[in-house]
């Protein structure tokens, strides 16, 4: 149990601080950082319930202390989801870089809706532009890391 504990605290400091620390301000559609990353990498929690909150309480605090209220909510839901769907595809021992493209492709797909919802589908473009790209290094930074995981694993 406390081993859980421990965990699930140590995945959300990871994911507030790849979130906080590595973020870059682009004005009125928040700001872009590694938290996609981190939720797909560092997760370490084996529940998929559990997952839900440690993926989203840090990426939601984050957006209260950068100054992005609005997207709180929005954060929370989305994250909640992606952290609930990282655990539960890899639990059911699905392809790992299936998943975190399935899963990024969803979590892509709801930014830029929720993007569109707060400004107008004007801004849809810059939206899907931006957070595409900070989308496909996530995911390729988490394959990567991935494979550096099971190689210092089998030694």
């Amino acid at each position: 149990m406390l081993k859980d504990v421990l965990k699930a605290l140590v995945s959300m400091v990871l994911i507030f601080m790849f979130t906080v620390v590595v973020n870059v301000d682009i004005g009125n559609l928040g700001y872009l950082s590694l938290a996609d990353y981190a939720i797909m990498s560092f997760l370490m929690v084996s529940e998929p319930s559990y997952a839900m909150l440690v993926a989203a309480i840090p990426v939601t605090v984050a957006d209260i202390i950068l100054g992005y209220r609005h997207y709180c909510a929005f954060s929370f839901i989305i994250r909640a989801i992606e952290g609930y769907l990282i655990v539960y595809l890899t639990k059911k021992k699905k392809d790992y870089n299936l998943s975190i493209l399935i899963v990024g492709m969803l979590t892509l797909f709801l930014q830029v809706i929720v993007d569109m919802y707060l400004y107008g589908s004007n801004i849809m473009l810059t939206s899907l532009l931006y957070k595409s790209l900070v989308m496909i290094i996530s995911i390729v930074l988490a394959g990567l890391t991935r494979k550096f995981k099971k190689k210092v694993e089998n030694r």
